[in-house]
């Protein structure tokens, strides 16, 4: 029910409008453009979701394990994707977060008792008005059952805008 009145108030947000096309849609993305986001497909290591033959953890992993077990990753950071993310992060088009964590949550391999979203420096939270890590945790938390903790972490110090840090 709440997933109906979420995808109702998106439609209202974007006019019936697809945020992408601006063709008719029901939801904030149309089915033409919700079906040409780059998912990612078994053909993506395990561990950091890169690009691996076979859905095999990759070389770069195997050499050099990295602290963690598992990535999940819905999307591939490539049009129109990266645009949906943008324009929630940086525009404050907050009715995508909704269509991002369920994406997120779809994806979900192994079952979490916890989403922790990555915290923002106070400075950026203040200029930015709100946390869209924390905007799209809420809705995977509400898809799997998982428990939300907002306050699990904290920003030590204030890091680099990611947009700046080399490829």
């Amino acid at each position: 029910m709440l997933d109906k009145l979420a995808r109702r108030l998106a439609s209202l947000a974007f006019g019936g409008s697809c945020y992408l096309c601006r063709g008719a849609s029901h939801g904030v993305l149309c089915e033409r453009c919700d079906a040409d986001l780059p998912r990612l497909g078994a053909a993506h290591c395990p561990r950091c979701a890169l690009a691996s033959p076979g859905g095999a953890v990759c070389g770069r992993c195997l050499t050099q394990p990295p602290a963690f077990d598992a990535t999940n990753a819905a999307l591939a950071y490539a049009f129109p994707a990266d645009v949906l993310v943008q324009a929630l992060k940086f525009r404050g088009e907050l009715a995508l977060a909704p269509v991002l964590g369920d994406l997120l949550a779809h994806c979900i391999s192994q079952r979490a008792d916890w989403i922790v979203p990555v915290p923002l420096s106070g400075e950026r939270l203040r200029s930015r008005g709100y946390n869209q890590a924390l905007e799209i945790a809420r809705h995977v938390s509400g898809a799997t059952g998982a428990r939300l903790a907002p306050d699990a972490c904290r920003r030590s110090h204030d890091t680099a805008v990611q947009m700046d840090l080399p490829l």
